[in-house]
C-alpha cells in the first residue's frame, strides 16, 4: 500500500528551484499546524475541522511514509524553505479510523517562474495540458504495477478561487476502488498540493470541501 500511495503522489517540480531561509514561525506560518482537530494554514488562508473519527500522523510518522520525506525531515526537526527545495515536502496528513478516507497536503518550492505560468488565465489550456500529462503519467504507472486507472485534469472551485488539479480513479481489485482528487494552489513561489482519497466510493468532494477560509 505504501508503494501504491508513492505511485498515486504527484510531485510538480518543472521549474529551477529559488533557495530561501525563515524563521521556525515563517515555516509554520507556511506549512500550517494542526491543534484540537483543526487544520489552519494561513498562507493558503484555510481551515479545516476534523472530526473524533480522523486520525493525525505525527511528523515521525509523516517521514516514514516515504524515503525522500525522510531525508528532508532529517532528525524530524523543522525543514528550513531552503530544505523545501529538494522536492515536495508533506506537512500534514490524517486518515480515518478505517484507513478509508485520507487527506495530505504537500509543499514545493517551485520557483515564482512557474508559478506565473501556472496561474496566468491566458495560457489556462498549456497549464491544463501539462496536469493531463501528469495525469496520464500516473495511469500508465498505474498499469505498469497491474492497477487499471482513469486520470484526467479538473478545475474546481477551492477557497473561493478556481483551482488546477486532476481526478484519478484506481481499481485496486474487484471489491475496492480508490478515488483520488489534487487540487494545485501557488502562492508566491510555493505551490500546495491538497490531496484527498477516499476508498469504495467517491466523496472526494465532500472532502475537498471541509477545507473553508480561515477568518
Amino acid at each position: 500500500m505504501k508503494r501504491f500511495c508513492c505511485v498515486l503522489a504527484v510531485a510538480v517540480c518543472l521549474a529551477v528551484m529559488c533557495p530561501a531561509f525563515a524563521s521556525d514561525s515563517d515555516y509554520t506560518y507556511l506549512t500550517g499546524k494542526f491543534e484540537d482537530g483543526v487544520y489552519t494554514n494561513q498562507t493558503l488562508g484555510a481551515e479545516a475541522h476534523f472530526g473524533g473519527n480522523w486520525h493525525a500522523l505525527s511528523r515521525k510518522d509523516i517521514a516514514a511514509l516515504d524515503a525522500a520525506a525522510s531525508q528532508s525531515m532529517a532528525n524530524l526537526s523543522y525543514p528550513t524553505l531552503e530544505e523545501l527545495t529538494n522536492g515536495e515536502l508533506p506537512v500534514f496528513y490524517v486518515v480515518t479510523n478505517d484507513f478509508s478516507d485520507r487527506v495530505y497536503i504537500s509543499i514545493s518550492n517551485v520557483g515564482a517562474v512557474f508559478v506565473d505560468f501556472m496561474t496566468n488565465p491566458d495560457i489556462k489550456a498549456v497549464a491544463d495540458g501539462i496536469i493531463k500529462d501528469i495525469a496520464d503519467g500516473i495511469v500508465k504507472n498505474n498499469a505498469d504495477m497491474g492497477l487499471e486507472s482513469e486520470g484526467k485534469a479538473i478545475r474546481m472551485n477551492f477557497l473561493g478561487a478556481e483551482q488546477p488539479g486532476l481526478y484519478i480513479k484506481t481499481t485496486v481489485d474487484k471489491r475496492a476502488t480508490m478515488y483520488q482528487k489534487q487540487i494545485m494552489c501557488f502562492k508566491d513561489k510555493y505551490q500546495f498540493i491538497i490531496t484527498v482519497e477516499s476508498m469504495r466510493r467517491d466523496i472526494t468532494d465532500e472532502l475537498l470541501a471541509m477545507f473553508k477560509k480561515a477568518n
